[in-house]
């Protein structure tokens, strides 16, 4: 399997919850969907923010709960239907996540936070990856510095000049500014200018320090904001996320997200923020980050 996919996510979670009382690893998970362990564990982390095995556990664990609160089933034989080798280990796991024993909780029968099963639903397929329902942040008042360049539409879509002037600066210009905080994360700020003909963009990292715009670079205060945050992630590497595979994603976040959200675009702008250092040639993490206010 070589896109990821909101079937690839459905089917692993389907697996585990049909396996959960088994020895299951990722290896046997990978096998099974047909992609490799690594894509597997890196596609499941950018999604959930924690390993795939990690969810397995917590899935055992909460599921678990069940049989802890009928007393008549031993701990013990609790531990071995969800195949820890020892009750030990089980008690363990169940401690490392829940901060009690699982005897501790039989006993006073507490309130616990649990892992559920993985909401299929907060993902959205595009042509070549999956795009995840946003998390919500604010930011502080930061600096970004790069080339703006006014960008038609239509050209864009057909030429790829965005794409160009990303990967002119990255490896070109990049190294030119100075106190730049993380070289390796790269933002591209939309700024619109015509919502019919042409957008503003600004291939950009991050800087310490502002300092007046000149005939080369451009700095722009980025003012404090609360910002939904749509996580991308595909089997490809960054330079392939184009201009039409961003109008896709921008399309899904406006007409799937926004019709029903709490909160409403705030500005006239966002921005793509890409971790080059969780990058490869063959995977992909971006976040889209769109300013919002209560709606």
């Amino acid at each position: 399997m070589n896109v990821a996919s909101r079937k690839l996510i459905e089917d692993a979670v389907l697996l585990i919850e049909e396996n959960v009382k088994t020895d299951l690893s990722l290896e046997e998970i990978a096998e099974r969907l047909c992609i490799s362990k690594f894509h597997l564990h890196r596609i499941f982390r950018a999604i959930t923010g924690s390993p795939i095995m990690a969810y397995v556990r917590g899935r055992k664990l909460t599921r678990s709960l069940a049989e802890l609160r009928d007393k008549k089933f031993k701990i013990i034989d609790i531990a071995c239907e969800y195949h820890y080798e020892y009750e030990q280990s089980y008690e363990r796991a169940f401690k490392q996540l829940f901060g009690l024993t699982p005897s501790a909780y039989r006993l006073n029968n507490c309130e616990l936070p649990i892992i559920p099963k993985l909401d299929i639903s907060l993902l959205n397929d595009t042509a070549k990856g999956i795009l995840v329902a946003p998390r919500y942040c604010t930011k502080p008042r930061f600096y970004l510095a790069g080339i703006k360049a006014l960008i038609n539409h239509k050209e864009n879509y057909n030429t790829a000049t965005a794409n160009s002037l990303a990967l002119d600066f990255y490896y070109n210009y990049r190294s030119k500014l100075e106190n730049v905080i993380k070289e390796y994360i790269y933002y591209g700020l939309v700024t619109h200018y015509d919502f019919y003909t042409a957008d503003y963009y600004m291939p950009s990292v991050e800087v310490s320090v502002p300092f007046a715009s000149d005939s080369v670079f451009t700095c722009r205060t980025m003012e404090p904001a609360d910002y939904a945050v749509f996580r991308y992630v595909g089997l490809h590497a960054p330079e392939e996320l184009t201009v039409k595979l961003l109008c896709e994603i921008y399309e899904a976040i406006e007409t799937i997200w926004l019709p029903t959200a709490c909160f409403k675009p705030a500005r006239q702008f966002h921005f793509e923020q890409i971790n080059l250092h969780m990058c490869r040639k063959d995977y992909c993490e971006a976040d889209i980050y769109y300013p919002v206010e209560s709606s």
